[in-house]
């Protein structure tokens, strides 16, 4: 890790809200996650995996010495199931105490200019996200066009289709933060929106739980961070699965899962609150820091 003055940073990047940066770089870089999934596809397929796309798990069900997946179209008897669903339901009540789909949202601006390139200084074209607590995280694509991402939000009962997601105002505050973060670009405008799933769990990070006895091992709450994640939570679920007694298996971070979180509308009450808290509590403080740091204590990072 490189620390940065204010200086040293707005020569990287130049943002007026950079007090200094720590950059990684010798074991840090960027990800294409789509181009990620294509080859981890193109590797399966190579070994004999056999891929069925576009059949949703309906029901998990254990029978004796196996478990049938039970799909739209059909079922499949196995020995062992690996569950790396997200936030999906897959009927296991458990999991749904212990991981909830909060949405985080994305807009990329249109091409920028060699002009406006230069008036940002990005020669080293680092992936980056601030330590605010309304964060953003930023990254260029190919073309140069800005990729700045940030504001979670949940709607009741984990909707994964909420209408927000295509709704402009969504994004306004989004905006607001882009021009902030970098003023020097208030002629560039945007062209994409979207919103996503982010599995939350109240440890932060990836966990490996057992279930039917040990046939089911399900992985996920990677909150935010699976495309660098996911092969070793891959992995951990993996050895789980067939009773490895590994390093990993041996780690907490296998060991034990994240606590409960509450359940509705506690659940929908505490996130909007939350949520809201986030806005203004670097700047102004008082009844917001007050609230983040009470769900901090209770287990819950933030």
């Amino acid at each position: 890790m490189v620390l940065l003055d204010s200086e040293k940073a707005r020569e990287q990047l130049d943002s007026p809200l950079f007090a200094g940066a720590m950059w990684s770089r010798n074991r840090s870089g960027t990800i294409h996650p789509a181009k990620l999934a294509w080859g981890l596809k193109a590797a399966a397929l190579k070994l004999g995996v056999r891929l069925h796309e576009h059949s949703p798990l309906t029901r998990l069900e254990e029978a004796g010495r196996k478990m049938i997946v039970h799909t739209q179209a059909g079922r499949i008897e196995t020995p062992r199931v690996l569950l790396g669903t997200g936030t999906a339901n897959v009927g296991v009540s458990d999991i749904n105490r212990r991981v909830m789909q909060v949405r985080d949202h994305i807009i990329a601006t249109s091409p920028l200019t060699d002009e406006q390139m230069a008036r940002i200084g990005w020669k080293n074209r680092q992936g980056v996200y601030d330590t605010r607590t309304q964060l953003n995280y930023f990254r260029l694509t190919k073309d140069n066009r800005i990729i700045f991402g940030g504001r979670v939000s949940y709607h009741f009962g984990g909707n994964n289709n909420p209408a927000q997601d295509r709704d402009e105002s969504t994004y306004y505050k989004l905006a607001e933060a882009f021009y902030r973060t970098f003023p020097q670009l208030d002629d560039v405008k945007f062209t994409h929106a979207w919103g996503g799933p982010i599995d939350y769990c109240s440890r932060g990070a990836v966990f490996a739980r057992k279930y039917h006895g040990g046939k089911t091992v399900f992985v996920a709450g990677y909150t935010g961070f699976g495309v660098a994640g996911s092969r070793f939570g891959a992995r951990m679920g993996l050895e789980m699965l067939w009773n490895r007694d590994t390093l990993i298996t041996s780690l907490d971070i296998s060991r034990k899962g994240p606590s409960y979180i509450p359940p509705e509308p506690v659940r929908w009450i505490a996130a909007k609150i939350t949520f809201n808290a986030f806005d203004g509590a670097d700047d102004r403080g008082g009844w917001r820091r007050w609230w983040i740091n009470s769900i901090k204590a209770l287990g819950f990072p933030m």
